[in-house]
């Protein structure tokens, strides 16, 4: 039996023990989950402070939350095997309380609730200005706002809304990169859940993937394509009216102050994200709304919106958002300006990349999502110098990679057969696919990366090729002395992954190019290669990995979308 694990000892604790399933025997202690304000969450996803290492269990399985008066609640969050709790089904409208004793089980995986040590401390009552991030209930006075970063704002009053570029949802917002139907929000008695509707670029909040309904908390950033918007709970409609000697707004430069000035219909963002003369001009002209398109939506009082609009003198780009601070990067080693490419000509031509402008730094790890045929592979393919685009720039660590249009020898460019090329792609770039037949069948595993550093012509002695093979299969996890003369037939998924990996860091290239290079692999094998991903972006070198997979794209430190052939967001 393992030890307990203890999260943190400090205040009220829950006590779980595992009664079935892949941890079996292990017992966790976790925080008492603030009302409001924090929330434990079970699932296989390794965010999950309840983590559960098994296929039938969801990503985002259930979630435990404690009730309007601290009563400990359990409710499944869409999970397929769903969750039960002593037998009855804890749906995500309709939470079940958890008392000692209770049995929690998530697909194959049961856990007994032994209790709370310790008693949660009452939270108090919150005040005009809210400066925590509560969660939205369904009480009367809260009033529930999704603010647009153009300044178009709706008043979420109903139990559900749709939002989409289809004219048939509550909220209409006319973007290319939103899906005719992208998401909906569901009004519950415990809060407010926003869910994706299968839409192509996906809904984040706070950049992370709704892939299950996640509840929402006043400031949260949700995104719908390349769209933002802020999420807020106000204690008070719109139209209440605020002091300013309650608020922290600055003096005018001629020194006038607001003392005890009433602001009428504005909200505290809008109050602390606009100037003094803003303010000031609204007030005197009677404008108290700063030109901010007010729309209800909702069942109740469906209200579709107009198309997006432009932007308005509320959205101020320097304010839109806090700064947030960035990770200390290297100088810019890839850079993509106008990249256009075509597949096949003629009748058969098929626009795959348009207008393409990427650039990568090193020490980055970044993640080339999008759904399945919108140019992620070909974007790659240009970027290590194996398919040269129609045209633009393609600059990677100072060398201008050929492309059709720059090319004058031939009408058509082949870049394999430029021996000067391929040799400097060999020493500079890294590659690997997700393909199980990717190595060579007949070479053996050493000859797969031998070959590859005779290819770069840096290593002339055979014998110093060799060792520098043994290295790079111990780099990367591959110590079975008998590995070296196998063929890749006599291997696994995980070790041909692992070989392929070898092959691309066999001349130390600075930059590590990856298609799909964990979507093959079981959850373990995928684990592993992406730890060694993020080892190699520490020691300096650049990675750029395609993946379809929305958790090794949040462990990335960027994110790059791309649909029908164009970047539509990029997210750090």
């Amino acid at each position: 039996m393992s030890q307990p694990v203890v999260v943190n000892r400090e205040g009220p604790q829950l006590k779980m023990n595992f009664v079935t399933g892949p941890r079996t025997g292990e017992r966790l202690s976790l925080p008492y989950p603030e009302q409001g304000i924090s929330t434990i969450l079970l699932g296989r996803s390794r965010e999950c402070p309840i983590w559960i290492d098994s296929a039938d269990v969801s990503r985002r399985h259930a979630e435990i939350f404690a009730g309007q008066h601290g009563q400990l609640l359990i409710h499944d969050l869409g999970s397929i095997n769903g969750t039960l709790v002593n037998g009855q089904i804890a749906q995500l409208t309709a939470p079940l309380p958890l008392h000692p004793g209770d049995h929690i089980k998530l697909g194959l995986t049961e856990i007994l609730f032994e209790g709370v040590t310790g008693v949660p401390a009452p939270r108090p009552n919150p005040t005009p200005i809210v400066t925590t991030r509560p969660t939205a209930s369904l009480s009367d006075d809260i009033f529930i706002y999704i603010f647009l970063r153009n300044g178009q704002r709706y008043l979420f009053s109903g139990e559900e809304a749709t939002i989409g570029r289809g004219q048939a949802n509550d909220i209409v917002i006319d973007s290319n990169s939103m899906s005719r139907q992208h998401a909906r929000l569901a009004r519950t008695p415990n809060g407010v859940y926003i869910s994706d509707l299968g839409s192509t670029n996906k809904t984040f909040v706070n950049g992370v993937q709704a892939d299950a309904p996640i509840m929402l908390h006043d400031g949260d950033i949700l995104r719908f394509g390349d769209v933002e918007a802020d999420f807020k709970i106000e204690n008070q409609r719109l139209s209440a009216v605020f002091r300013a000697d309650d608020l922290n707004i600055p003096e005018l430069e001629d020194g006038t102050k607001f003392d005890k000035t009433f602001l009428g219909d504005m909200t505290f963002r809008e109050i602390t994200q606009n100037s003094p003369d803003d303010i000031r001009r609204s007030i005197e002209e009677g404008e108290t709304n700063l030109a901010v398109n007010l729309i209800v939506v909702g069942r109740n009082q469906r209200q579709s919106s107009a198309a997006l609009p432009e932007g308005t003198a509320l959205y101020r780009p320097e304010i839109a958002r806090p700064a947030v601070p960035q990770a200390r990067l290297g100088a810019e080693v890839a850079r993509l300006e106008g990249v256009w490419y075509n597949e096949g000509s003629g009748r058969a031509s098929t626009l795959l990349l348009k207008d393409v402008r990427i650039g990568l730094r090193q020490g980055e790890l970044v993640a080339l999502v999008g759904p399945s045929g919108s140019g992620k592979s070909e974007l790659v393919e240009i970027m290590g110098g194996f398919l040269a685009a129609d045209r633009g720039t393609v600059s990677i660590l100072g060398y201008q990679i050929p492309t059709h249009e720059s090319w004058r020898g031939k009408k058509r460019l082949n870049l394999e057969e430029e021996r000067d090329h391929v040799r400097w792609r060999s020493r500079n770039i890294g590659y690997m696919n997700s393909d199980l037949n990717q190595l060579n069948p007949r070479l053996t595993i050493l000859e797969q990366i031998t070959t590859a550093i005779e290819l770069a012509g840096t290593v002339v002695d055979p014998r110093r090729r060799n060792e520098i093979a043994m290295e790079r299969l111990f780099l990367v996890g591959l110590t079975d002395p008998e590995i070296p003369r196998l063929k890749p037939s006599d291997l696994n998924r995980r070790e041909k992954q692992l070989v392929a990996l070898a092959r691309a860091l066999a001349n130390d290239p600075p930059i590590l190019l990856g298609d799909e290079p964990i979507g093959n692999l079981p959850s373990d094998a995928a684990n592993y290669v992406f730890k060694l991903l993020q080892q190699f972006v520490a020691s300096g070198k650049t990675v750029l990995m395609v993946t379809h997979d929305a958790y090794w794209a949040r462990n990335a430190t960027r994110q790059i979308e791309i649909l029908d052939g164009e970047i539509v967001g990029s997210l750090s």
